[in-house]
């Protein structure tokens, strides 16, 4: 899945407008990254690459390429 798509879900995820995101966007600055869309990215993560991420994973992320590579990094 390239990196576009995932940051689309993502946005799905959080209820986000489209093309609202980018890998730069500060995960504070997102509205609805609050701890239930929190959750919904965790459930996404599991639904799309079958991975767990933790809630303390998500915390040290501080941009939605940090999501991005943690993923990466889960999978790898």
């Amino acid at each position: 899945m390239k990196r576009e798509e995932v940051i689309a879900e993502i946005e799905t995820a959080l209820n986000s407008d489209p093309d609202s995101l980018a890998a730069s966007t500060r995960l504070k600055e997102i509205e609805n990254f609050d701890s239930v869309g929190q959750l919904s990215v965790i459930a996404l993560f599991d639904a799309l690459f079958d991975t767990v991420i933790s809630a303390e994973d998500l915390t040290n992320c501080e941009t939605v390429s940090d999501l991005l590579a943690l993923v990466r990094d889960k999978l790898s």
